[in-house]
Parts: structure tokens; C-alpha cells; sequence
């Protein structure tokens, strides 16, 4: 789907794109200065708390139902039926026969709180389930036990605020979604906390006017993208706020010549 939308995007920009102007927009790009550094760091961001485990009742010790990993002796769940068909606590294994995954069944749909586990033992994901799908706030971890994302979920796809960090725990991104893509406002981070790009998204694509950064702030580049396609002109600059690079572009790439810069201005 979103090859046959760009390749409609790349004949409409094509059909309206001017490329006279380039000259004079490239050679502008000396005299414009760096806009100054937004505001935003990951300090700013609100991150929601990561949840306490949840308390998952025990199976009985004869549960009514045992299945095994085919070609094997190693259970691969275990938990309640009713009418035939599974319902309250069950327990997933992996073929270790490590558990994999503690929640309930409610006629075979899982349904309330639920814990995904790495194959040590630590939480891998945390959430609730609403008639088979994932309802509400979801948390992920690493399996150094650092948050990996965090953010809701409706009807099974990720929607509104969401977050992600690096395996050092440090903030890697803030940002929106919509039915499980990217939607509107999202911001990178560098690991000193400084933004390193930001701009919007549509349907899971750059669009609009985005701006990247050096890691001490200072502007890095800046354009805009018309779903996923950088267009129009783009202009970078050094980490000391000096032009390093100006162009513009079309649906093709690259139109005309570009000019680039030494960090001392020539």
C-alpha cells in the first residue's frame, strides 16, 4: 500500500515541481542562519511509571487441560476449561519449559491482566487483554530490566502517546500513533537528552517539515518530506552553526547542484 501511494506522490510532485528556482534558493542558503534550538529535551517528556507486577493466580495442581510442544515431552501450556474450551488461569511455556506468559481465558479469548516473561524470568511485556485484544496501557522491558516502550492500546493497535528508550535506559523517542502507526508529532533524542530530529508524521511516513540536530544542539539540517519523500529545499549546517550543505529536491532525488561549505564558512 504505501508503495503504490508514494509512487502516486512521486507523479504529483513531479507534475508540480518548478526546479527554476533552485539556483537562487541554494546560493540564499549562505546568508539564512540556523534556527535556534527547540526547547523540548527528554528531561520535558512525560513517561508514565512503570507498573507494578501483577499478582496471577496459581494454577491448581491437577489443572483440567495440558498441552505439549510437538514432537515432545515439555508442556507447552496449561490452565482451566469450561464447556471444553479454555477458560480462566493459564500458563504458557517455551519449548525450555520456562515459563513464557501467565493471564486468563474467558471462552478461549484471553482476556484481563497479562505478563509476557523473558526466558530468565524478567517481564518482557505487561498489559490487559479486553475479548482477545489488547485493551488500555501496555509496558515492554528489556531483558536487562530497563523500560524498552511504553504507551496504550486500542482494540490491539498502538494509539495516542507513546514512548521508547535504549537498552541504557536512556529516552530514544516521544511521539504519537494511530491505528499501530506513527500519526503527527514525534521527537528523537540524542543520549545526552538533547533532540536529535523532530518533525510529523502520516500514515506511518515523514511529512511535512522536519529538522534534525547536532548532539550540542545546534541545528543540523531542516526540510520537508511529502509523505516520505524529501522535498523542496534542504539545508544543513555545521556543529559551530556554519552552512554545511543546501539542495533541492524533487520526487526523483536531488535537483540541480548542490553547495556545500567548509565548517569555516568557505
Amino acid at each position: 500500500m504505501k508503495r503504490t501511494h508514494r509512487t502516486l506522490v512521486r507523479a504529483s510532485l513531479a507534475a508540480f515541481l518548478v526546479a527554476a528556482p533552485a539556483t537562487s534558493q541554494v546560493a540564499a542558503a549562505s546568508q539564512e542562519p540556523a534556527a535556534a534550538t527547540p526547547q523540548i529535551t527528554a528531561a520535558d517528556v512525560p513517561v508514565p511509571q512503570a507498573p507494578a507486577p501483577y499478582d496471577h493466580p496459581r494454577l491448581p495442581d491437577e489443572p483440567d487441560k495440558v498441552l505439549f510442544h510437538p514432537n515432545s515431552e515439555v508442556e507447552a501450556a496449561a490452565g482451566g476449561l469450561r464447556d471444553g474450551r479454555r477458560h480462566g488461569p493459564w500458563v504458557l511455556y517455551d519449548r525450555g519449559g520456562t515459563v513464557e506468559a501467565r493471564g486468563s481465558f474467558a471462552d478461549y479469548h484471553r482476556t484481563g491482566e497479562w505478563t509476557y516473561y523473558h526466558p530468565d524470568g524478567t517481564r518482557r511485556e505487561q498489559g490487559v487483554f479486553v475479548e482477545g485484544q489488547r485493551q488500555g496501557p501496555w509496558y515492554a522491558w528489556y531483558t536487562n530490566g530497563t523500560p524498552r516502550s511504553a504507551g496504550e492500546v486500542e482494540r490491539g493497535l498502538m494509539t495516542g502517546s507513546w514512548v521508547e528508550w535504549s537498552r541504557d535506559g536512556a529516552l530514544l523517542n516521544a511521539g504519537q500513533k494511530k491505528l499501530g502507526e506513527r500519526e503527527g508529532r514525534s521527537t528523537w533524542f540524542h543520549p545526552n537528552g538533547r533532540p536529535s530530529r523532530t518533525g510529523d508524521y502520516r500514515s506511518g511516513v515523514e511529512n511535512g517539515e522536519w529538522r534534525e540536530f547536532h548532539p550540542n544542539g545546534q541545528l543540523f539540517q531542516r526540510g520537508r518530506y511529502v509523505m516520505g519523500l524529501p522535498f523542496g529545499r534542504w539545508l544543513a549546517w555545521h556543529p559551530n552553526g556554519q552552512p554545511l550543505s543546501a539542495g533541492v529536491y524533487g520526487p526523483d532525488g536531488q535537483v540541480g547542484v548542490g553547495t556545500r561549505w567548509f565548517d569555516d564558512g568557505t
